[in-house]
């Protein structure tokens, strides 16, 4: 009823997330057939070590593969990101800088806390750390209208000022999931406004606007500055 961190972040860590999902069983110890309540490897026939649910068992000695399981605990898992990134964040120095986002990738609603546990843990995500919460629904357009939901909690007035998107991101194929994450990651980009703050935190006020402050006399005498409308 709640998620593992598998890979937490760090430098050069890309090979590591890989090794989830490259479609390699490549546990290095033995097992025997019928135990730990897993799916079979198909290189063994047998299941992964007992333990291997829980990323603190997880060192060299599991089978680092993700597979299907039964339940979709989205609240719960939400829930576990949220104390992960508090940490994080706090011993953070550039967290003011840094756009973190949380992305929900998921083929089903909540079945263990319910929808409304869903919901709340979106919402808290958003609301405490400021941080937006992105879904992606794959493969069930049935889906659309909890995961808007969903996606609409954890796009509150707390995290708009890092991007927000209040409706799920619908996908069925590779080339639309591929999509979806670029339109994420462009959203999560800073760049420079013209409004007296450092947007992008590179230590420069609106530096991307070349003639700011000047004095300009047509048709008027005054002085160019930045238009309040935005």
């Amino acid at each position: 009823n709640g998620a593992d961190i598998l890979v937490p972040f760090y430098e050069d860590n890309q090979q590591d997330v890989l090794e989830w999902m490259d479609f390699d069983d490549n546990y290095p110890g033995t097992c025997v057939p019928g135990t730990g309540g897993f799916p079979p490897m198909p290189s063994t026939g047998c299941p992964p070590a007992s333990g291997c649910s829980l990323c603190a068992d997880c060192g060299g000695g599991c089978d680092k593969e993700l597979r299907p399981g039964a339940a979709t605990p989205i609240g719960n898992s939400l829930n576990s990101v949220e104390n992960y990134l508090a940490g994080v964040m706090s011993a953070d120095p550039d967290a003011a800088c840094r756009p973190y986002v949380v992305i929900m990738l998921t083929d089903g609603t909540d079945t263990c806390g319910g929808q409304g546990v869903a919901e709340a843990a979106s919402a808290s995500i958003c609301n405490n750390l400021g941080v937006p919460v992105y879904f992606i629904g794959f493969a069930e357009p049935s889906l659309q209208a909890n995961l808007d939901a969903d996606a609409n909690a954890g796009c509150d007035a707390a995290c708009d000022s890092r991007g927000c998107r209040d409706t799920a991101i619908m996908v069925d194929n590779e080339t639309d999931l591929t999509l979806a994450f670029a339109e994420i990651i462009q959203g999560a980009v800073l760049y420079e406004k013209c409004n007296g703050i450092d947007d992008d935190c590179d230590g420069l006020i609106d530096e991307d606007f070349p003639g700011l402050g000047d004095d300009c006399c047509n048709p008027c005498n005054g002085r160019i500055v930045c238009n309040a409308a935005g």
